[in-house]
């Protein structure tokens, strides 16, 4: 077992995986340009070509002809979306199914979760007092002071 033959079955592998799940996407009607453009990069950068000339079976398998299908047929899927003017997307109803029972299973869950009251922070300063005529006042100014004074003190 080569390190090439390693490589070969990671892009063939690799490549294959990408092929079917923009295949799928283009089924649903998305991502119908950029998977039209990743097979024919696939198709004229040489990479089914090389996958070709390195076809084997077995652990490390590596299908070039199976590759060069896969792009032609997403090719055609695309140009079919294209032709039929199709551009609103797909999905299908059992799709859509289990979507509205994920999120009423997910809304069963949040409806269980109990909402705490409001937070109370206990704070370590005095309470303020607001004294009319404040400092401004000679009486009041010395009790402010002495106020201040004990409640530094903690007394």
């Amino acid at each position: 077992m080569s390190q090439d033959s390693v490589n070969l079955h990671r892009i063939w592998n690799e490549t294959s995986s990408r092929l079917e799940s923009l295949s799928k996407r283009v089924a649903e009607n998305r991502d119908v340009m950029p998977a039209l453009e990743f097979a024919r990069f696939v198709i004229w950068s040489g990479i089914c070509e090389l996958l070709e000339a390195n076809s084997s079976d077995g652990p490390l398998k590596v299908d070039g002809s199976h590759l060069r299908w896969q792009c032609r047929e997403l090719q055609t899927q695309c140009t079919e979306r294209f032709r039929l003017n199709d551009s609103e997307p797909h999905i299908e109803a059992l799709q859509l199914q289990s979507i509205h029972e994920k999120i009423n299973t997910m809304a069963g869950y949040l409806s269980k979760l109990v909402v705490a009251g409001p937070a109370v922070v206990q704070s370590s300063e005095p309470e303020l007092k607001i004294l009319p005529g404040g400092l401004d006042d000679p009486e009041r100014g010395d009790q402010v002071v002495r106020a201040v004074a004990e409640a530094r003190t903690g007394d």
